[in-house]
């Protein structure tokens, strides 16, 4: 007898077995995202943890836009975040490039807002000191901008000292950024400044001619009259020092300039000229001693000593020490 296969049974028998099946299936489906959700927030947790590399860079991005935004208050809080970050990233590694470099970045940016010298000083050193760690285990891309950067930083440490001692270090390290192919506007002008206060006047010139080309700063021509002066070019010299007088609202290079002014037209005896100058610096200033002993020096061209030494004690009694003014009154 043939026996026949029952089609009922079969049917129960696939389904008992597919069902099985699907249930493992979606077991390891959710096996697998239980897996990628928690590794993905454990990774998250880590790469971008108030210490890591990724948390500083997106915040350098967020200050940076706030700065363009002009909300500077908000920039400064950034500024605060990134800085006490490098902190923890630099106790975990001290020799991490990045953060050292962020460090000495922050330190320099929150320096330019800080009203305590002492506070602003020591914002200087911090940038320095971590930007020259940075400097030794960066990479090639990050180079030339921590040199860039460090140039300019130890530019700003001899302006807040009063020291000549860094002007060199300014020059070293802001070439190597040239040369390493890093470009930026005032590149010439801090250039300009440090080879003038290191008496190098030729190459001061030439790179505050470069800087014009990509800005008309006040200071930057009264700069150039100087280089012109001290080279005895005072017909250039001059010309420079009407463009100041024409452009510049800051009283302090106004003053400067027309004390050079007033230099150049006593060296080409235009007594005149000169007397008016002196005068007009002070109408701004009762206590610029240079304006007394510069107007001594013409009423003493013009055979008038009394009048002359009795600027000379003006200018002692403003300013004791006064050597200029000492000397002239020894001789007479």
């Amino acid at each position: 007898m043939i026996r026949t296969k029952n089609i009922g049974d079969n049917i129960v028998r696939r389904k008992n077995v597919i069902l099985p099946r699907i249930l493992i299936f979606l077991a390891c489906v959710l096996v697998v995202f239980l897996l990628t959700f928690f590794t993905i927030k454990i990774l998250n947790r880590f790469v971008y943890s108030d210490s890591s590399v990724n948390y500083l860079y997106s915040n350098w991005d967020k200050y940076n836009k706030l700065v363009e935004e002009q909300k500077y208050d908000e920039s400064q809080e950034v500024l605060k975040n990134i800085y006490s970050a490098c902190d923890k990233s630099i106790s975990k590694n001290s020799c991490n490039a990045a953060a050292r470099m962020f460090k000495g970045y922050t330190a320099f940016l929150l320096s330019e807002s800080e009203l305590n010298q002492e506070k602003v000083m020591e914002y200087i050193d911090t940038s320095i000191f971590n930007l020259r760690v940075a400097l030794s285990n960066c990479n090639n891309k990050a180079l030339p901008q921590i040199q860039y950067m460090l140039g300019k930083v130890y530019y700003y440490k001899n302006k807040i000292s009063n020291y000549n001692f860094y002007y060199d270090l300014v020059i070293k390290y802001l070439n190597l950024a040239e040369e390493n192919g890093f470009k930026t506007n005032d590149i010439d002008l801090l250039k300009g400044f440090s080879y003038y206060e290191l008496g190098m006047y030729d190459l001061s010139l030439k790179s505050c001619t470069e800087a014009l080309l990509t800005r008309n700063s006040d200071s930057l021509l009264l700069l150039i009259a100087k280089l012109y002066y001290v080279q005895n070019i005072y017909s250039v010299a001059k010309q420079y020092l009407f463009r100041v007088n024409e452009c510049s609202e800051d009283e302090d290079i106004l003053l400067s300039a027309k004390k050079l002014l007033a230099q150049i037209y006593l060296t080409e005896k235009e007594y005149d000229s000169a007397e008016k100058e002196f005068n007009s610096i002070l109408e701004k200033n009762k206590n610029y001693t240079d304006a007394y002993y510069g107007l001594g020096v013409i009423y003493e061209e013009r055979g008038d000593a009394v009048k002359a030494r009795a600027l000379w004690r003006q200018c002692l009694k403003i300013d004791r020490n006064y050597q200029g003014a000492i000397k002239k009154l020894a001789e007479k």
